[in-house]
């Protein structure tokens, strides 16, 4: 297979009232992303209804859950609530999920937050109930195709999963941790790693399988090296400027630095599908313009 070409999407997760979601889901279609996705967390907007409301005011762009955690969902009433979305979104929903990882979301929600073992087994079983419902066409018939299956995260268990399942992969650039920080950069060759990994796991799949990176900050700077050296000394003291320069969870420098950045990074890990929080709307898409030009 030759280049997968990049698809660009923006996660909407700050809750607001229907003129403001549709004035977002509005923009990032006039932007030229392609995906609007809707995180699956407690004290931000839900999935399925925030993802309803986008597509009544927007004509393009597609939808996806990022993701769904497994173990807040029954399989068969998910089912529904997919199958449901899709339709009224004529078709445009792609369907992320994965294990969950916030304790304190399972805590507020009184749900049990079981061992990683456990929360990978529940994701298994998710995966497969959707997997066989998206392979019976008759459930899909008044849409062009079943939803495409994303499953997210990093570890061996859950990439063996998405090696045997998924249509979109969605690898992390950050390990959550137990300080205030909460989150700490992974440095290049972690995530080229988890890439190796995967690739290893799909074998003869992995061409058929798009990557996705999350990508938590995107700074706009005439001087790439400063603005590095400013994140390195402010924010990510635990690596080196040369790591923070190569580090997949930012992007720094001028629209033509960060779209080089993109290239390379496509190169290297074999991911083409690139996601930013919703603050990092604007800057991305003047990289994605600098892409656009370049290509036509």
């Amino acid at each position: 297979m030759g280049v997968r070409p990049f698809r660009f999407g923006v996660s909407l997760h700050h809750n607001c009232g229907a003129e403001e979601w549709a004035k977002k889901c509005r923009r990032a279609e006039e932007l030229g992303y392609d995906v609007i996705l809707i995180p699956d967390h407690l004290h931000m907007p839900a999935p399925f209804p925030s993802i309803v409301a986008a597509a009544s005011v927007t004509e393009r762009v597609l939808f996806g859950t990022f993701v769904l955690n497994a173990a807040f969902w029954n399989p068969r009433l998910l089912e529904r609530e997919i199958a449901t979305t899709h339709r009224l979104t004529g078709g445009r929903l792609e369907v992320g999920v994965g294990t969950g990882y916030a304790k304190a979301e399972f805590d507020e929600a009184e749900i049990p937050f079981e061992s990683p073992g456990r929360r990978v087994r529940q994701l298994d079983t998710v995966v497969q109930r959707l997997t066989a419902s998206f392979a019976d066409r008759s459930q899909w018939s008044d849409c062009a195709a079943a939803p495409r299956l994303m499953i997210g995260g990093s570890g061996d268990k859950v990439l063996g999963i998405a090696a045997r399942h998924a249509d979109i992969v969605g690898l992390s650039p950050v390990v959550r941790v137990d300080t205030p920080e909460k989150w700490r950069a992974l440095p290049a060759e972690t995530v080229e790693e988890r890439s190796q990994y995967l690739r290893k796991q799909a074998g003869d799949r992995f061409d058929d399988i798009e990557v996705n990176l999350m990508i938590p900050a995107v700074v706009l700077a005439e001087d790439r090296q400063a603005a590095a050296a400013f994140a390195q000394q402010t924010r990510t003291p635990y690596l080196t400027l040369e790591q923070v320069l190569e580090a997949p969870a930012g992007l720094i420098g001028t629209p033509e630095e960060i779209a080089d950045q993109l290239v390379q990074r496509r190169e290297r890990y074999g991911i083409s599908y690139i996601t930013v929080h919703e603050e990092f709307m604007e800057p991305l898409a003047a990289a994605m313009a600098v892409l656009e030009d370049r290509s036509s």
